[in-house]
């Protein structure tokens, strides 16, 4: 079983694992228990780096609350894309159900796009400061309840990504067409090929 889990493995390391757990439990909009069950997912993961099998009624009894409350928050989890689940079913002739493999899932961009749009603009105005891009993002970052590295990477190179695609599009507006020059030689030499009037015709 344990060899299964290795290769399902979401994570090349333990830290990587423990700063996402750490992101969600502090971004994402979950109730108390889904935000414990999430913990408690995350300590089973740890020897495999993101994936482990345990029973909905084990993380009942370990955290001290009711087998439907786990449902919902496995079911929140699950639509907040931070875990994934794979139902296990016994080869036996009942074919009972068996304990499912959930995955913790890396934080992803529209994870992390819940607090990059209000660091953009906490950016903008340290920007506004007369600060280099790299300083005032480093500054905004500094806020994030994050205390690794991991997501703040992540966080950092999605804003300077979407800074630098706003500057590209404010400088294709700036840019206007090219104005074409008044020539007087050319439009002399056209009004010399109009046809002379004649009063007489």
């Amino acid at each position: 079983m344990f060899k299964q889990l290795r290769g399902k493995a979401t994570f090349t390391n333990t830290n990587d694992l423990k700063a996402t757990i750490e992101f969600y439990k502090a971004e994402l909009e979950l109730k108390e228990s889904a935000r414990n069950v999430l913990g408690y997912l995350g300590t089973c993961a740890m020897h495999s780096r993101g994936a482990c099998t345990v029973l909905y009624s084990t993380i009942a009894d370990k955290l001290f609350i009711s087998l439907s409350t786990v449902k919902r928050a496995m079911k929140a989890l699950k639509e907040a894309n931070a875990i994934n689940i794979e139902h296990r079913y016994s080869k036996s002739y009942g074919g009972g159900a068996g304990a499912s493999i959930i995955t913790i899932l890396p934080a992803s961009e529209t994870h992390i796009a819940t607090v990059v749009d209000t660091l953009c603009d906490e950016v903008d105005a340290y920007s506004n400061n007369d600060s280099s891009d790299e300083i005032s993002i480093t500054s905004v970052l500094s806020s994030l309840k994050i205390s690794n590295n991991y997501i703040k990477n992540k966080v950092a190179q999605i804003i300077f990504n979407k800074r630098l695609k706003k500057q590209v599009t404010i400088n294709k507006k700036a840019q206007k067409k090219p104005v074409k020059m008044f020539n007087w030689f050319e439009n002399r030499d056209k009004a010399n090929t109009k046809p002379l009037y004649n009063p007489w015709a």
